[in-house]
């Protein structure tokens, strides 16, 4: 075959892919359905708490689901159906900034990244929640696709020859194509998933052949693009493709790579439908107070697909300008289908409205909203429990669903019960240490300030008459409460945590090798400091009753073979020397917790449950977790609760591992039950 019948034999192929791209999907998702399940969700208005960072419409041409997902920084994913009630479940606390949904099931992929070492796939049943499998990569992820009909997972990341064609069941490696050499930003198969087409910032759009394995074409075309979309529907599925650079729109034939049009618009993000119905690639644009909604059509580009006269392109539609965003927020995330536009904002809130032209300025609506406020700590004393929110401590009775305000609190973050007395201080912060008398009267209560820390505190621990904490990650000091004195006990580099058990403090940290030990102990009476042999390289979230005896309880993170991490829950020995594991995960959890309620001890290990472990006779029992993922525990004679990480609470029954009821503190200040 000639260089000219070969050009023509590979533009043949790729019209057929582009053409044949679209309407290939189908819904099995039926949220609303009347098929019952247990599964914790919490289905209410409530905004993000952070950065919505991805919108997946899910409506397609073989479908008319108005529903859509959200992702945030936060962790969640987010179903909105059409009454704008949003099913919220959180996967974990990592970013997810892609999210792809299977075309002819119930299966969701997410990326989940901490933007630095921790890059994965994840793939769940929506249905469940399982976790269908796991992939981790060591570079950062740049796209995240299905195939068209959902073999595949089409999977980039920030590397060189560093784009992957995974097994959708099982998140094996069907192949990694090295022989692009170039990152890609977007991968995309047609109907038949026999090819791809792909873009990489370096300015090309590749042809791939799945079957064979190789590269079919390539075209040079703008570099350095973002947001990459390739859209067109009917006789022109597929055929274009847009990108952003700095403020200017792109769009560009995605057979030969030409550019056939620009578009200047401020902070644009650009969009498109995959339904027959759509007209074309939509953008967002900033207009100062007010953006505007505009669209690209498909039809009036396409005569410049065979021309382009200089000077000349198709003019966009401006379809509605609008106002509404709350001061200081942005748009990050945009979506469409045939009837709505979405919106996320850096904040966390959700907008939708419709694309219907209108020539008076729209005033855009929230969707979503912050319906709850966080609870920041909580603890227990015998069977009353206690709530930290931003403005006041609760004493909490689940049994009659009331709360009782005892103490103000001026947004401090942390609380620690004393007898008729509590004690406020803000972790992370500088701020001043407090105790709030507790008395029949609240309002009037006066905040003492105990003393003020000089450097960021990392915990406060109480210890008999006096106060135990740790400061820039160095310092473990003591302040007395009856004599208001302070004085150092240990200094060092990377302290995590530290307890009293008896005569000693155990000072918890980070290792820095050779006889560097992560847990040391410092008796009080004679000043020796001497290593705990635990095996890991950091300890943290210590537990102890704090009398002789008891034992240490604590995290330790350690290496095993290639480097991986392992998380262990250790029990400690002051009087034996010996050292046993509670528990073990065959990963890395830095923001794991232990609270000791003797003999239980409970720990959020995994953060995908919570676990109790007899540390007297070795049982082990979990608790399942809520929507949120669980983090600090407290328990009382006969319930433990949950502080999740979205400022929710969730109550179990000691011999129940299901949570009995799920609480949240809404902005109007009234408990609410989910």
């Amino acid at each position: 075959m000639n260089g000219k019948n070969m050009y023509c034999g590979y533009a043949a192929a790729l019209l057929l892919f582009l053409c044949s791209g679209a309407g290939a999907q189908s819904s099995g998702f039926q949220f609303g359905s009347s098929r019952k399940t247990d599964a914790p969700v919490q289905v209410s208005a409530q905004s993000h708490t952070d950065k919505v960072s991805a919108i997946l419409p899910l409506e397609n041409s073989k479908n008319a689901d108005s529903s859509f997902f959200t992702a945030g920084n936060d962790g969640f994913l987010v179903r909105w159906a059409a009454s704008g009630q949003g099913a919220h479940y959180q996967i974990g606390t990592l970013s997810i900034p892609f999210i792809s949904q299977h075309p002819k099931g119930n299966d969701i992929a997410v990326c989940e990244t901490d933007g630095v070492a921790v890059n994965r796939i994840s793939v769940l049943s929506w249905k469940d929640f399982s976790r269908l499998h796991t992939e981790r990569f060591k570079d950062n992820i740049s796209c995240l696709a299905y195939s068209e009909q959902g073999n595949y997972l089409l999977v980039g990341t920030a590397a060189v020859g560093g784009m992957y064609i995974l097994n959708a069941k099982n998140g094996t490696i069907i192949r990694n194509i090295t022989e692009i050499p170039s990152i890609i930003t977007m991968a995309r198969t047609g109907a038949s998933e026999k090819t791809a087409v792909m873009y990489s910032p370096s300015g090309y759009l590749y042809y791939y052949d799945l079957k064979k394995n190789k590269v079919i074409a390539k075209f040079q075309t703008t570099a350095s693009l973002e947001q990459p979309v390739l859209f067109g529907t009917g006789k022109l599925s597929n055929r274009f493709f847009a990108g952003v650079k700095g403020n200017t729109i792109y769009v560009i034939d995605a057979t030969n790579g030409k550019c056939i049009a620009q578009y200047a618009a401020t902070a644009p993000l650009i969009f498109a439908g995959r339904t027959e119905a759509e007209e074309g690639l939509y953008f967002i644009s900033s207009m100062g107070k007010n953006f505007a909604l505009q669209l690209i059509g498909n039809e009036a580009l396409a005569p410049y697909l065979k021309s382009s006269p200089a000077g000349l392109q198709p003019e966009s539609t401006k379809l509605k300008t609008f106002a509404g965003l709350k001061s200081g927020d942005s748009f990050t995330a945009a979506a469409k289908n045939s009837e709505s536009v979405f919106l996320g904002t850096q904040h966390g809130t959700i907008y939708k409205m419709s694309d219907i032209a209108e020539s008076e300025n729209y005033s855009l609506a929230p969707l979503s909203e912050k319906i709850f406020d966080r609870v920041y700590d909580l603890g227990a004393e015998g069977s009353d429990f206690y709530l930290l929110t931003d403005t006041a401590l609760y004493k909490a009775d689940f049994a009659s669903k009331l709360t009782q305000k005892v103490a103000p609190n001026q947004s401090q973050t942390n609380f620690i019960k004393d007898g008729e007395s509590v004690i406020l201080w803000s972790k992370g912060t500088k701020k001043a240490v407090q105790r709030i008398a507790l008395t029949g009267n609240p309002e009037g209560a006066f905040a003492e300030v105990l003393f003020t820390p000089q450097n960021r505190l990392q915990n406060v621990r109480l210890a008999g008459s006096k106060l135990l904490y740790v400061q820039g990650n160095s310092t473990v000091s003591q302040y007395d409460l009856n004599t208001g004195k302070t004085s150092v006990l240990y200094t060092g580099t990377a302290v995590e945590d530290a307890i009293l058990d008896g005569d000693a403090i155990y000072v918890a940290k980070t290792s820095m090798g050779g006889t560097d030990a992560p847990l040391v102990s410092v008796n009080l009476k004679t000043g020796e400091t001497a290593p705990v042999k635990i095996n890991g390289y950091v300890a943290y979230s210590l537990s102890s009753t704090g009398e002789a005896g008891s034992g240490i309880y604590g995290i330790a993170m350690r290496s095993q073979n290639a480097g991986a991490a392992v998380t262990e829950v250790f029990a400690y020995s002051p009087e034996n020397k010996s050292v046993r594991t509670l528990l073990k995960l065959s990963d890395e959890d830095a923001g794991a917790a232990t609270v000791l309620a003797y003999p239980v001890l409970y720990t959020n290990l995994g953060k995908n449950q919570i676990y109790a472990c007899n540390v007297q006779n070795g049982r082990n029992t979990s608790y399942r977790r809520s929507s949120a993922l669980p983090g600090k525990t407290a328990a009382g004679d006969r319930h433990i609760i949950s502080l999740n990480s979205d400022g929710s609470i969730s109550w179990y029954e000691k011999n129940n591992p299901q949570a009995v009821a799920n609480w949240c503190f809404t902005a109007s200040g009234e408990w609410q039950e989910f």
